[in-house]
């Protein structure tokens, strides 16, 4: 399958699970469908007769189609080879996340780990501001941030990615303990004592660590993946200008 095709089926899995979510806490169901205590919270009035049968035929059917997506998405990632020698093994990274990679990176056009931080949206350096005009995206001569939205330029990184590192594969890593979560808390504890952060807020200095704990994630992917495309494989910055090289990797 040609990575617009999985983009596609990936996108609209994503689409469907957010519809579903929503469906789900308007009608005050949990994410298996099964009610949600009242609390002295009153039902809405479609949870009765007709409406309430076309809401529920809804919600099954957007479960079934969902279902489907995923069994779909899942064939097709556990065949690919940066799943058999890598994603799998990492602990919270299942297979509609490892699509979400896959779908979106074009790992031949990152010559540095640097790219996909960059494209992650993990880069808080200045990078060239990109404006639309007329359609077409123009480069310019100001220096916007790499990791924000800048009004009247083209976001520069991809946002939905970058949502779905940060929101959805950060937490799982962290729940799951595996082997990345040693650069969270050992960043996160850093920090803690650091000057310029230590009076940060704790939810400040939790998201820089994800932050740095997906990025050590990025770096490994970086480099399995232009290995098994063949591609050039340049030393990280801390190894080749630090003499620092991390041993992180787990079976």
């Amino acid at each position: 399958m040609k990575q617009e095709e999985l983009r596609a089926l990936t996108r609209t899995m994503y689409d469907m699970q957010d519809m579903r979510i929503r469906m789900a806490n308007r009608e005050l169901l949990k994410a298996d469908g099964t009610e949600q205590e009242d609390n002295g919270t009153t039902r809405p009035k479609s949870r009765e007769g007709k409406v309430q049968a076309y809401v529920t035929s809804a919600f099954e059917k957007s479960e079934g189609a969902e279902g489907d997506l995923k069994k779909a998405i899942s064939k097709e990632v556990e065949g690919h080879p940066l799943w058999q020698t890598f994603l799998k093994d990492v602990k919270g990274c299942g297979p509609l996340m490892a699509a979400a990679i896959l779908c979106e990176i074009d790992i031949t056009k990152a010559p540095y780990r640097s790219c996909l931080y960059q494209f992650a949206g993990l880069n808080p350096g200045l990078v060239q501001g990109r404006k639309n005009i007329n359609g077409e995206i123009v480069k310019t001569d100001d220096m916007v941030k790499g990791d924000r939205k800048t009004k009247g330029y083209v976001c520069p990184y991809n946002a939905w990615l970058k949502t779905k590192l940060m929101g959805v594969l950060a937490p799982c890593m962290i729940k799951a303990k595996g082997q990345y979560t040693k650069f969270y808390y050992d960043y996160k504890n850093r920090l803690e004592q650091e000057e310029g952060w230590k009076d940060k807020t704790p939810a400040h200095r939790d998201m820089a660590a994800k932050r740095y704990m997906i990025k050590q994630f990025l770096s490994t992917t970086y480099e399995v993946w232009r290995k098994l495309e063949g591609l050039e494989v340049r030393c990280s910055y801390e190894e080749e200008y630090l003499g620092i090289k991390h041993h992180f990797r787990e079976a």
